[in-house]
């Protein structure tokens, strides 16, 4: 039985220290310290994780680290200079709130540019909410702005806003080329609380 703790003790200790590694840009200070040979208390271990995971979700520059892009390029279309609500692509919003997303586009058509292509935008677990470009962007292409409000979902949570290229004469009702469940379509994470 000795032998079973002292294995969950270096496994946390692990756990916490490549948390801590993760968010060392930063200084993180957690809400609870543990002396060896003591046990430690579940709630006070998972509200140190969860300072942890607060520092990280607040950090865009941290979220590209594990693998989010903050200028994510797919098909053509590369998003960057996302805001929401004029700031951080993690910053928590308030269940059911409008969220207004700002961001900047660019989009090239070298297969077909006599096409009308279209970049959608939503959460990555429901349909898309809108496109932010609708147009002909040749092989030249097309850049701008847009800005977009969306409702947060009504469930605390995390959610993820994506993107996708279409191509229709409107804007899809849904996602062209299948939801954007990949990191690398992803445009923010959105902590619904």
């Amino acid at each position: 039985m000795k032998a079973l703790t002292t294995v969950k003790y270096i496994l946390s200790g692990l756990l916490v220290f490549s948390q801590v590694q993760l968010v060392s840009a930063q200084n993180v200070t957690v809400p609870n310290t543990f002396s060896p040979g003591t046990p430690a208390v579940a709630d006070q271990v998972n509200a140190n994780f969860q300072s942890l995971e607060d520092a990280m979700n607040n950090k865009p520059d941290m979220m590209a680290s594990m693998g989010y892009s903050l200028t994510p390029t797919v098909r053509g279309v590369t998003i960057s200079n996302v805001k929401v609500n004029g700031g951080a692509i993690t910053a928590p919003v308030t269940a059911g709130s409008t969220i207004t997303v700002s961001l900047d586009y660019q989009i090239v058509d070298t297969g077909c540019p006599g096409c009308i292509d279209e970049i959608q935008v939503g959460f990555s677990n429901d349909k898309p909410a809108t496109c932010v470009y609708t147009g002909q962007p040749s092989s030249g292409g097309a850049s701008g702005s847009a800005e977009f409000k969306i409702q947060a979902p009504s469930t605390p949570g995390t959610y993820y806003l994506g993107n996708d290229r279409a191509q229709d004469y409107s804007c899809p009702t849904g996602w062209w080329n299948g939801a954007p469940t990949a990191a690398n379509r992803w445009i923010a994470v959105i902590s619904v609380q």
